[in-house]
């Protein structure tokens, strides 16, 4: 078997991941005659499956050395250059007319914003993903929240609550003439 340039075997190569991409369980005869209407012809099946278990191979070595933030970088910098073309399209102007772009209609208009929107909030969620951001979800001041009220505190509220009517001043005197016979230390407001 003649050996077979690295240029051409990375086409090979790319062939094959495009065909196992839109077939992961594919033959290695289907995935032979998927090439040849490519344009590449491999008669050695060996060979084939050898191409397969080096792809395999080396996107799990890409995998195990990918870091977060280096993935992050990538998609940043992908999105920058689509971001750039979308708000050409969402913010049509003279110079892109001048450049032989037609306008883009309202609708489109409309959808490049939206895509940008959405792209922005996958970025930074992939961010907050990573860790990169500090988030603060749930973390409530418990203590301040579940202290009880100091008695004079809970006594002018108590008044308040009386003088704007909201309590039965019959309702405040009964409070106080159980004078802590009743255990409970909650107010309750009923009309």
């Amino acid at each position: 078997m003649p050996k077979i340039l690295k240029p051409a075997e990375e086409k090979i190569m790319r062939a094959v991941r495009d065909a196992i991409v839109i077939d992961p369980l594919i033959s290695l005869r289907s995935l032979q005659d998927a090439l040849e209407k490519k344009g590449i012809r491999i008669a050695n099946l060996h060979y084939l499956s050898r191409i397969i278990w080096k792809i395999n191979g080396d996107l799990a070595r890409q995998v195990d050395r990918q870091q977060m933030s280096g993935r992050i970088a990538q998609l940043k910098e992908r999105q920058r250059i689509v971001v750039d073309r979308l708000v050409r399209i969402a913010f049509y102007t003279d110079d892109l007319k001048k450049e032989g772009m037609p306008p883009p209609s309202y609708k489109d208009q409309i959808a490049a914003l939206n895509s940008i929107i959405k792209l922005d909030l996958a970025i930074l969620g992939a961010e907050m993903d990573a860790g990169i951001f500090e988030r603060h979800i749930g973390k409530i001041a418990l203590e301040a929240r579940s202290r009880p009220l100091e008695p004079e505190q809970k006594q002018r509220m108590f008044d308040a609550l009386v003088n704007w009517g909201i309590i039965s001043k019959e309702d405040a005197e009964t409070k106080n003439t159980n004078n802590g016979s009743n255990p409970t230390t909650a107010i309750v407001v009923a009309k």
